[in-house]
């Protein structure tokens, strides 16, 4: 055991050194040269970097989307940022999807004091009053008007804020991401540019002194085109570049030029070759990680071996040791055997392919999982399956890894085997002790047997009491239903104080209204009960069965509610929680009914009050109906809308402000009227809305 430990150490220490001097960055991303502490190069994207370095200087908002690992990331820092230095950019990453939880920072502010802090130095021109309000849409686009940035040399420069993994940002809080989006369209519009003008006795023309590149993955495209549509900015859906696999010429440039003098000229097309077809995918395109990690990797054995080449057969080698079970086991060195195990049992199928399971699933079951998804130990990636903004599943970065999974499972199969045949006979020796014992028993077990039988007969009779109760519970729910038909006949229902949020209620809904309403359901039944005989289990356990029972309008009399107190003591929890959805079902349905009503009656006084002109009381009533209207409030506040044009055309703002409320919390509200509201046609005929 000790040996092995030292033979772990020594290999975790050697890693250590080899990777201070390994010219391939693994599955880490590639760093920004001008900040990196590994001085790696980076190859294989030329032509990528010079187009989309080109696009950017070209156009203000600029998107660059691919698949998940195809290196946007390192190309954005090692490939696009030093050739946009060149040309007096400065360059800077941003993910807007991790902030401080506790604290957070609008996404504003995040990149304003970004760029403050990369700037050598800026200055502030008063050409325009401040805009404080980080919500308003031209708020970005005063900042910069306001600004000019210079490097150390004291040129100006113009910013490049590069949006990192923008899916992050859909995921943490959409609303946010809208709002943003909108003020990064105003910065596009070039008709929001200032003319010249005179600034402390200078002419000041104000161009677009910035950039802005949002990277997200291709999975999560369709996120940005939502919010693009729902927020009308099609200008966004402009200059684009889809990043594709590597070429076969890029890849032989990932391995050779980092590589340069680590193989002999006449060798190194052949290593390349093997180290390429290693890393294609089932559909024949190049997986840039995966080169990059056998590349690492292959750099890792050649300095332990001492070698003063890396030959074809050093990269055989290390190809048939099947270099993916070892970094696997190396990646999953700090999680749990069962985490392991749910790992391996999940994300590979029984034919040997690439399974996918969901996120929470995931987390829930290996949390320290996590590591997997960045940096060096990355074997996991996340894909989206569907458009619903939050179902992601995670599956293995490459088919390779694949067959060490399933070698891992099998062993643990395996191990699982052996310790079930122990198991097995351990049983078996306890199964003959026990025998011996029963044997032994007999005659106590014989004497018992009249007494177990009396006892089923018994319980026999129970049985069948409850199969009656059951019959009377369904026709108690038929009852009910039969009942809810008429409720629309009944004038009104009297407010008691307690709340029903739902005409089918859940149990963990059932649940939390016992609790909330357990003392005040006590008090009830204590002044309400008459002569009717509660049981006293139900007075401590169950006030609020009580008080249902007593205050339900489909039982007719006193005699029927009696029968439930006296079935009471012998109903299962299944049938007392049956018993109080349906109760609870029907007050809910009388509430609904008594609610609605009454909205609808002061919707109607207020247009009444309004056509007569007296806004004053259509005023009064329409605002007394929105604070009560628990289920027609875009529809009541709608109505206050048309009124307040219906008073005067000086109300028009606060008209329209009336209509944006209700599009923003009901996005879908026109869907329910085929030619629209009154208020929203009176607002079209002027022009305010679409």
């Amino acid at each position: 055991m000790k040996n092995i430990f030292k033979r772990w150490f020594s290999s975790k220490t050697e890693l250590t050194i080899d990777d201070t001097q390994n010219p391939w960055a693994g599955l880490a991303s590639y760093e920004d040269p001008e900040t990196a502490e590994r001085k790696l190069k980076f190859c294989g994207r030329d032509d990528d970097s010079y187009d989309v370095a080109r696009l950017i200087m070209g156009n203000v908002f600029v998107t660059l989307y691919g698949k998940s690992g195809i290196g946007k990331t390192s190309l954005l820092n090692a490939g696009i940022f030093p050739e946009l230095r060149e040309e007096q950019y400065i360059p800077l990453s941003l993910r807007l999807g991790i902030r401080d939880e506790v604290c957070p920072k609008s996404y504003q502010t995040i990149i304003v004091e970004a760029i403050q802090q990369k700037a050598n130095r800026f200055e502030t021109i008063h050409v325009i009053d401040e805009q404080t309000d980080l919500q308003a849409v031209d708020y970005l686009w005063n900042y910069f008007a306001r600004h000019r940035f210079f490097d150390k040399y004291d040129e100006p420069v113009t910013p490049v804020i590069v949006l990192d993994q923008f899916e992050e940002v859909f995921r943490s809080d959409r609303k946010e991401a809208e709002v943003l989006l909108r003020q990064l369209d105003y910065l596009n519009d070039k008709d929001h540019s200032i003319d010249n003008c005179m600034v402390d006795g200078q002419h000041y023309h104000y161009e677009q002194n910035y950039r802005f590149v949002v990277s997200i993955r291709e999975d999560d495209l369709y996120r940005l085109e939502d919010s693009i549509d729902n927020c009308y900015l099609p200008a966004l859906k402009r200059c684009r570049y889809r990043l594709r696999s590597l070429s076969e010429q890029g890849a032989r440039d990932v391995i050779l030029i980092p590589g340069e003098g680590l193989f002999k000229k006449e060798e190194q097309d052949d290593i390349a070759s093997r180290i390429i077809e290693k890393s294609r995918n089932v559909d024949g395109s190049i997986s840039t990680n995966i080169i990059s990690l056998l590349c690492s990797r292959i750099f890792i054995d050649f300095k332990r071996s001492g070698a003063n080449y890396i030959s074809p057969a050093l990269v055989d080698s290390f190809l048939k040791g099947n270099p993916f079970e070892r970094f696997y086991n190396e990646a999953t060195r700090g999680l749990s055997n069962r985490e392991k195990c749910y790992i391996e049992e999940n994300l590979v199928d029984s034919a040997g392919h690439r399974n996918s399971i969901p996120e929470n699933d995931f987390m829930l079951n290996a949390a320290r999982g996590a590591v997997l998804f960045e940096g060096e130990n990355r074997i996991l990636q996340r894909i989206c399956t569907s458009a619903d903004g939050n179902n992601y599943r995670i599956e293995l970065i490459h088919d390779s890894f694949c067959e060490p999974l399933m070698i891992m499972k099998e062993k643990r199969k395996r191990l699982r085997r052996m310790k079930w045949i122990g198991f097995s006979a351990i049983i078996v020796l306890i199964c003959i002790c026990a025998t011996a014992l029963f044997v032994n028993q007999s005659i106590e077990l014989a004497s018992k047997t009249q007494e177990l039988e009396i006892r089923n007969q018994e319980l026999e009779e129970i049985k069948t009491e409850l199969e009656i109760k059951n019959m009377a519970l369904k026709e108690k729910e038929k009852e009910n239903d039969d009942f809810v038909d008429k409720l629309q006949n009944w004038p009104s229902y009297p407010w008691d104080g307690i709340e029903y949020t739902s005409p089918y209620p859940s149990d963990s809904t059932l649940f939390e209204w016992r609790t909330t309403y357990f003392e005040q359901c006590q008090e009830k039944i204590r002044d309400q009960e008459s002569s009717l005989h509660l049981p006293e289990d139900m007075r401590q356990n169950h006030p609020c069965l009580a008080y249902l029972i007593l205050n339900s309008r489909t039982m007719e009399s006193n005699e029927e509610k009696q029968s439930w107190f006296d079935l009471y003591s012998l109903m299962s929890d299944e049938q007392l929680n049956k018993l109080y959805r349906i109760l609870y079902s029907e007050k809910y349905k009388l509430l609904m009914i008594h609610y609605k009503d009454i909205i609808r009656m002061e919707n109607s006084y207020a247009y009444h009050y309004a056509e007569k002109e007296d806004f004053e009381n259509a005023l009064e009533t329409i605002n007394k109906a929105i604070s009560e209207a628990l289920f027609l409030y875009s529809k009541v506040l709608d109505s206050k809308g048309e009124i307040l044009l219906m008073q005067s055309d000086d109300n028009e703002e606060e008209a329209l402000k009336i209509w944006k409320t209700i599009i923003e919390t009901v996005p879908d509200f026109l869907d329910h009227y085929e030619d629209g509201t009154e208020l929203y046609k009176k607002l079209k005929e002027r022009g305010k809305v679409e």
